[in-house]
Order: structure tokens, then C-alpha cells, then sequence
């Protein structure tokens, strides 16, 4: 380990604390704009970081967590910069100098503008990441693909949509969307042990809205996506026709949805019924249906999602089974996840959390599968006014059908701080 980032941690830390002092949080209000910082001090130490199914020995990292935010909201618009990273000093088996310094760099830029019959949202992403330190990652913030590995994953989105008469029985809008990933410094393996390479993913789309009734209305919308990537000669093109019928209840809506995706391999049709109830006790959706794939096989799908509020916490429930083929090898997959939370709060001061995360894909053509599942327990007491404290545990396994299987324990404990001031 050298010295170096550990002395940069510790001047950024006397830094950004001494840019909050003085400075009290508080709620944000409509005008004005509104700026946020935080640091965050921690360590932790991993069995297993990679999660490698040998035994690569034990981890330790030592980081600062550094985060900017700028928010500004009228009536009609909403503005919304963020940026952060981590500087860190890290001492692994087979640790190079990349591991160490800044990392984790991140940007988020949304904008949004309304008038009394359209709609304007922008929003844009970029984040790099270690590949071993996320199980479950979003591709374009829509799909879950699961991905092991010594790289570093950059992701840059940005997509742009507009919509007209909203106020009217008939409305339309358009959309546009760009995403591009991108692997360094190592290797990255997908589903199956297979290799993940460079990839872009664009779409076009255009919708309808149909205010049948006071209470019914049909949404349609049609897609063109258009995927490569790199050592893949050609494009992989994707035309998606989606349908949603939503009927308006007194406890929550009722939809009807039908889809047919005509991509490289085939054509998939997809069916459902869905629900939502909010309920004075809280609020439980779910939905059921029938895809059939690409190759003829049809899957059951669905998802039920519940929150439940407790007198000092609160319960949450989410499960989903979905397919779809707009992952980073563009092959139609089943995708499968399970979590579940609960807070609850020990005094006015502290509070314990407990949360399970677990999520599969199964390609469908050649029965590969993969799953990574997280158990984490975390104990969050505020020391201050200003200061926060996390201790916790967490658990980490990843089962390969093709690669085997691989867990991992943690021990981590942060020291959190965010200001916030208006003008």
C-alpha cells in the first residue's frame, strides 16, 4: 500500500468538511437553486472481492466518498446536476496502481420542462465501476444483466423525449436514446463465461395516447433499436410494438398489455394482466403473464411488489419474471429477481436494516444461467447534527452454471456528512 491516497483522503476529507461548516440542512422548496455536498470516510474488508471461485485471499479498501449536487425547481421546470467519486487506497491480491486514487467517477444530468399541453425531459449518465463490485447492473437504467470480472465498466447514457397534448383525448410523443459501454484495464464475462466486449445500443420511438373513457385510456408505442458491438461485424436491429390499456379504479388501476418484439432470432409475443391497490395499510401491485420466445417456448411472467409501513420502520416485498433480449450480448434471456427490505428504528438516534437481493438470467437458446445473490444487515446510529455512522455486514454468492459457484463476506463501517444550502 502507498501513502499517497491515503494523504489525499485526508485532505479532502479537512476540505470538504470544512465547505459545510456552519451550513445546516434543510428542505428544499420550490425556487431558488439549491446546492448538496457530502463526503462519506469508511472502510471495509472482503474474503472475496472478485468472487472468484478460487481463493484469492482477503481485501481491504480505504476510501473517501465525495459527492456534488445542484438542484433547481419551478413550477414548469427542474433541473438536476449531480456529480461524485471515491478516492481510495486498496490493498488486494494482484492490486495494480489503477486500483488505487480516484475512482468510481459518476455524473447525472436531468432536466425537465412542462407547459399546460407538453412535456420535455433530457436526461443524461456516466459512471465507471468495477465490474467485482456490483452483481446487478443496469444496462440504459431498464435492463439487469449480470457480469463478473477484473475490468472497469464505463457507461454513458442519454436519452430525450418529448410529448404533446397532454391535455387533450388524444396526445403523441417521441423519443431517443443512446447508451454505450465500455471495458478496461481487465477482462469482463457474461453469462456463461462468455466475453463481454464494447457495445452500443440506440432507440427510436414514437407513442400514442388514447383517452377512451373518463376513467380508460390505451397507450401504444413502437421501437427501433438498433445494437453493436465491437469484434461483431454488423447490426443487430429490433422492432418493438407494446400496448398498455389502463382502466382507472378506486383502489388503483387495472392494465391490459400485449407486446411483440421482432428481433434477430425470432419474434416474441408477450401477454398480461396487471394490478395496483393503495390501501391504508399501504400499497401492493402485481401483475401475471405469457411470453412466448423467440423460439417457440412460452414462459410464465409476472411480479408483485409490496410496501407495508411499520409504526417505527417498514416492510418492502418485490419479485419479477420477465423476457426480453436487450442485454449487452443482445440474446433473449429470462430474468429473474427477489428482494425484500425492513427497516426498523431502535430509538430516536438509531436504526437497524436488513436487506436480500437476489436475481437470476437464463438464456433461453442455450439454457446458460447465472445468479448472484446479497444478504446485508447494517447498523446506522447519527453522532451528531451532522454526522452519520453505518456499520454492517454483508454477504455476497454467485452461481455459474458453467463457472461454478463463489461467496463472500464483508465487514464495512462509514462515516457519513451531506450539506445542503439554498439561495
Amino acid at each position: 500500500m502507498t501513502c499517497t491516497p491515503l494523504k489525499i483522503t485526508a485532505l479532502s476529507a479537512l476540505l470538504w468538511g470544512g465547505v459545510g461548516t456552519g451550513v445546516l440542512a434543510q428542505e428544499y422548496q420550490t425556487g431558488g437553486i439549491q446546492l448538496s455536498f457530502g463526503v462519506g470516510l469508511g472502510i471495509e474488508t472482503q474474503s472475496n472481492r472478485n468472487l472468484s471461485t478460487g481463493d484469492p485471499g482477503a481485501s481491504t479498501e480505504l476510501g473517501a466518498d465525495l459527492s456534488f449536487g445542484v438542484l433547481t425547481e419551478t413550477r414548469t421546470q427542474r433541473f438536476l446536476f449531480e456529480a461524485g467519486g471515491r478516492i481510495r487506497t486498496l490493498d488486494t491480491p494482484g492490486t495494480n496502481a489503477e486500483g488505487n486514487g480516484f475512482v468510481r467517477p459518476s455524473l447525472r444530468l436531468d432536466y425537465d420542462r412542462s407547459a399546460a399541453s407538453s412535456r420535455l425531459q433530457f436526461r443524461a449518465r456516466l459512471s465507471e465501476t468495477d465490474v467485482s463490485e456490483v452483481e446487478t447492473l443496469e444496462v440504459d437504467l431498464i435492463d439487469v444483466v449480470l457480469a463478473s470480472g477484473t475490468a472497469t465498466r464505463r457507461t454513458a447514457f442519454v436519452e430525450g423525449r418529448i410529448d404533446w397534448r397532454l391535455d387533450r383525448p388524444f396526445g403523441f410523443g417521441i423519443l431517443a436514446r443512446a447508451s454505450d459501454v465500455e471495458y478496461r484495464d481487465g477482462v469482463a464475462t457474461g453469462l456463461g463465461g462468455t466475453g463481454l466486449f464494447d457495445n452500443r445500443r440506440y432507440t427510436f420511438g414514437i407513442n400514442a395516447r388514447f383517452d377512451l373513457t373518463p376513467v380508460a385510456r390505451l397507450t401504444t408505442s413502437l421501437n427501433y433499436d438498433i445494437f453493436e458491438e465491437d469484434g461483431t461485424p454488423g447490426q443487430r436491429e429490433t422492432v418493438s410494438l407494446n400496448n398498455i390499456l389502463t382502466i382507472d379504479r378506486p383502489l388503483g388501476p387495472l392494465t391490459v398489455s400485449s407486446s411483440v418484439d421482432s428481433t434477430e432470432d425470432g419474434e416474441r409475443v408477450s401477454v398480461g394482466l396487471g394490478r395496483r391497490y393503495e390501501l391504508p395499510w399501504g400499497m401492493v401491485s402485481g401483475n401475471l403473464g405469457l411470453t412466448r420466445g423467440v423460439a417457440g417456448d412460452t414462459f410464465l411472467t409476472g411480479g408483485l411488489n409490496a410496501a407495508y409501513p411499520l409504526p417505527r420502520g417498514n416492510l418492502s416485498f418485490g419479485l419479477s419474471r420477465g423476457v426480453s433480449s436487450g442485454n449487452e450480448e443482445d440474446t433473449e434471456r429470462v430474468n429473474t429477481r427477489l428482494n425484500f427490505g425492513y427497516l426498523q428504528e431502535i430509538d430516536p438516534l438509531s436504526s437497524i436494516r436488513f436487506g436480500a437481493d437476489w436475481a437470476e438470467v437464463e438464456e433461453t437458446a442455450t439454457g446458460n444461467r447465472s445468479s448472484n445473490a446479497t444478504l446485508t444487515a447494517t447498523y446506522t446510529r447519527t453522532l451528531t447534527r451532522d454526522w452519520n455512522m453505518d456499520l454492517g455486514y454483508r454477504h455476497r454468492t454467485s452461481d455459474d452454471s458453467t463457472g461454478g459457484d463463489a461467496r463472500s463476506d464483508e465487514l464495512f463501517f462509514n462515516l457519513r456528512r451531506t450539506f445542503v444550502t439554498r439561495f
